[in-house]
């Protein structure tokens, strides 16, 4: 009899820790309605609502995809840094290029760099 209890106490806490799992893995949804008002050049004005919709599931998603880019980009200039002053890389102008070739082709979120000199 002990043994059946144990194991149906077991199977209840397995079964129990399963559906805390599937919880945390469940999507939450924030949102927001504001009213949006413009008005053109010739001073009409138009009324627009507004609706922000917030996914936790959707930020986790984009800050891993942000990390890995951020790693990936992070190996290729580390060794972008080894070919320094060797082939086509010797000049100011081409190395600025290639950095911001590295930076820009990850995401749209390095692309503020273009023109920066580093």
């Amino acid at each position: 009899m002990e043994g059946l209890i144990k194991s149906t106490l077991n199977f209840i806490q397995e079964r129990s820790r399963k559906k805390k799992e599937v919880l945390k893995e469940l999507d939450t949804y924030k949102a927001c309605e504001e009213c949006w008002k413009i008005e053109d050049n010739k001073d009409r004005e138009y009324s627009f609502r507004k609706f922000i919709i917030h996914s936790e599931q959707l930020a986790r998603q984009n800050a891993e995809t942000r990390e890995s880019h951020l790693q990936k980009a992070e190996g290729e200039l580390h060794a972008l840094g080894k070919k320094l002053n060797k082939g086509k890389l010797r000049g100011r102008e081409a190395i600025d290029a290639m950095v911001n070739k590295v930076l820009c082709s990850y995401n749209s979120m390095f692309k503020f760099f273009k023109g920066i000199r580093i």
